[in-house]
């Protein structure tokens, strides 16, 4: 691509010499390599490294201008250092090392290898792309190595760069000055879309508005038969609501479960005053009619198709997960999710508020009623999410 690499023994005499140490066993020759990386492209080489890998036992000495991570196997273990080898702190050294005559040695294996980065002061980086009719533009690198078996083949090694090229030049500025254009045009388009999304969604908004406004007046329609179930509906509905996002549900199917839960007890147009302000015990005859409720409101609201489900939160929210509720005496997950969900949040919202015929129980109580009715008037799982819910709301 333009890019080329080379590793070789310097030519001149005095590249190469002997090192004779006893300590070090057999004589040392020492080699200056010049390693050569050349830009023959029409663009700018910058962040360039080179890995060497290390073909045999040997002693590096010396690298310039650049710095070098040294990666040795020494005593079973791999140690790494980056050093710049003509100005080094002999005392910071975590690789194995050896002083001969002065030199400082750090001995590789086979396995072993360097990676070299570039001075930017001393012009190794970046490497200039190529003028028309010159040669390649080229940086050399010196590293002195010493060995025992001659010169060392570095035909193993890896060079990461980075090109920056400029795109105004020929063809590939006409496809730029087209890109361009299209891109505006594709800009101009997103952004009309992005505002009648943004008007939509501010339509939506205001929809959703008025139907939770719609929703507060059909309640409190309700709750102004029985002033101490003023406010139940909307305490249902949220407690509904924050079950089934613990659940994990869909947001939409949440707020569908939300709007339902607010109108579960619509069926109560139709009870009498006297029954559900009735502070005894109901007749048989009179409980009947409450329990006529369910069906009552499910009818009210199944002409709301906008509300998926809001027939069945409605209908079902009075069933027992073991069948022995009304209206139709279904079990288990024979119920909708919503009637289950419905069932716990409405229970719960009794339970803690006071009523004509009772006060409202501790928190301790009704948690206890909710386990001991779990599995049984209701569904095991939800009683423990919604529980969950209310311990961490409790401690924020």
């Amino acid at each position: 691509d333009g890019v080329a690499v080379g590793i070789h023994p310097c030519g001149q005499a005095t590249d190469s010499w002997q090192k004779n140490d006893a300590a070090l066993g057999a004589p040392l020759t020492g080699t200056i390599y010049e390693l050569t990386v050349s830009n023959g492209t029409a663009d700018t080489l910058d962040q360039w490294s080179l890995r060497l890998d290390i073909p045999q036992p040997c002693y590096l000495n010396n690298a310039w201008c650049g710095t070098v991570e040294i990666h040795q196997l020494a005593d079973g273990e791999e140690r790494v250092q980056t050093l710049d080898l003509r100005n080094c702190d002999r005392a910071s050294l975590t690789l194995k090392y050896l002083v001969s005559g002065g030199d400082l040695l750090i001995p590789l294996s086979a396995g072993d290898y360097l990676l070299y980065y570039p001075n930017e002061k001393d012009n190794e980086m970046p490497i200039v792309s190529m003028r028309a009719g010159d040669d390649p533009e080229t940086v050399n690198v010196g590293l002195i190595f010493y060995s025992t078996d001659g010169l060392l083949d570095f035909s193993g090694y890896t060079l990461q760069y980075y090109l920056h090229r400029s795109l105004w030049i020929g063809t590939v500025a006409v496809v730029c000055h087209a890109s361009i254009i299209v891109w505006s045009v594709y800009l101009v388009i997103f952004v009309i879309l992005t505002v009648m999304i943004v008007q939509y969604e501010h339509r939506l908004e205001e929809q959703d508005t008025l139907f939770r406004e719609s929703l507060d007046v059909f309640s409190s329609f309700v709750e102004a038969k029985d002033p101490y179930t003023y406010g139940h509906s909307r305490r249902v509905a949220y407690y509904s609501g924050k079950i089934a996002q613990q659940l994990g549900l869909p947001r939409q199917r949440c707020e569908h479960i939300y709007y339902i839960a607010m109108l579960h007890d619509i069926g109560k147009c139709y009870v009498p005053d006297e029954i559900l302000k009735k502070p005894s015990a109901l007749t048989p005859e009179e409980y009947a009619i409450v329990k006529q409720h369910p069906l009552k409101g499910a009818g009210m609201v199944r002409a709301l198709r906008s509300v998926p489900e809001i027939s069945d939160g409605v209908l079902y929210h009075h069933e027992r997960y073991d069948g022995t509720g009304y209206p139709t005496g279904k079990k288990g997950t024979d119920i909708p999710l919503v009637g289950r969900i419905i069932a716990v949040a409405d229970a719960y919202d009794a339970m803690s508020s006071d009523r004509v015929y009772r006060s409202k129980l501790s928190k301790e109580e009704i948690e206890e009623e909710l386990r001991r009715n779990s599995g049984t008037q209701f569904d095991s799982e939800i009683v423990e999410v919604f529980l969950k819910f209310l311990n961490k709301k409790e401690s924020k």
